[in-house]
């Protein structure tokens, strides 16, 4: 039987009992690892420059993938250039413009690949490749075939040395709706592909993560950003999930079968403490909206 409890808005929520693992949301703002991955794609950068410029030095690997070197190209035209000059673009190249291509092409730090494969796109072209650099590959200087090369040398590549890399996608969820919905299939294909991977969607409205499946629970652990989150979401994107648990929502929930088929989402939910208890039995893609004029401030 389903369960809804309605708490208070402001409760003091532990992290206790036993649980499979703690995300850490702060991550993503200010990641504190050896390896983060900041990942353009090729829709309009919306951010405000000082966040942009922030979050651009605070990860270790900048990518375009094709077009989305377009996207950093013009929005930066106003500012020093030669400071946010990405280490890869990668894709098949039928996006970027000629002179965005001669100019990354031209940079001691950009490293330009092409990938001809259309079994794959430049999303995933774009992460093997950012992968490979993690690994210690030279691809500034490596042959590296332009069909499906990079796609080659990933499948060999020996990944065990990496964990828990934050990834910051940018410009993923507007414009066209099946690009919006292959950007949501990436959380399922990196789980399970490379799950060393932490995804995170970035966007003018919201930030996007995905709970993964898990009996006893993951914790939210929601830092110094709490401040700056308004409502959130529980999406079942995967198919009907039963969402055995919550903990540490303004709606809690037991045994809820949230599906889309249904209507039985919950959405517009919030937090109302530090911390949040989720748990699933399906990965469950979680939303969370962002106070701009906080994120501003707190960064």
């Amino acid at each position: 039987m389903t369960v809804v409890t309605e708490n208070r808005d402001s409760e003091d929520i532990k992290i206790e009992g036993e649980y499979d693992g703690i995300i850490e949301l702060d991550q993503w703002f200010n990641p504190e690892t050896e390896c983060s991955v900041l990942l353009i794609l090729n829709q309009k950068i919306e951010l405000d420059v000082s966040v942009f410029e922030k979050l651009w030095n605070r990860y270790t690997i900048k990518v375009c993938a094709d077009g989305g070197a377009n996207r950093l190209y013009d929005y930066l035209s106003d500012y020093n250039g030669n400071k946010y000059q990405p280490d890869l673009v990668v894709g098949d190249m039928d996006s970027i413009r000629e002179d965005v291509l001669k100019y990354y092409k031209g940079s001691e730090i950009t490293t330009v690949i092409k990938q001809q494969t259309q079994f794959s796109t430049d999303f995933s072209k774009s992460i093997n490749a950012a992968t490979l650099l993690m690994l210690g590959a030279d691809l500034k200087t490596m042959e590296i075939d332009e069909y499906d090369g990079i796609h080659k040398l990933y499948g060999i590549a020996n990944k065990g040395p990496l964990h828990d890399v934050p990834l910051l996608v940018l410009n993923g969820i507007d414009g066209r709706f099946d690009q919006t919905i292959h950007s949501m299939v990436q959380f399922y294909v990196l789980q399970r592909e490379d799950p060393y991977y932490k995804v995170c969607f970035l966007t003018m409205s919201d930030f996007i993560i995905l709970v993964p499946s898990s009996t006893k629970g993951y914790w939210l652990k929601l830092g110094n950003i709490k401040s700056m989150m308004g409502n959130c979401g529980l999406l079942p994107l995967a198919g009907p999930t039963n969402i055995t648990k919550t903990k540490g929502l303004k709606w809690d929930v037991e045994n809820l079968l949230s599906s889309i088929a249904s209507g039985e989402v919950s959405s517009s939910n919030r937090f109302v403490g530090e911390n949040c208890l989720i748990a699933c039995d399906q990965p469950l893609v979680t939303n969370v909206e962002l106070k701009w004029d906080r994120v501003m401030s707190l960064l």
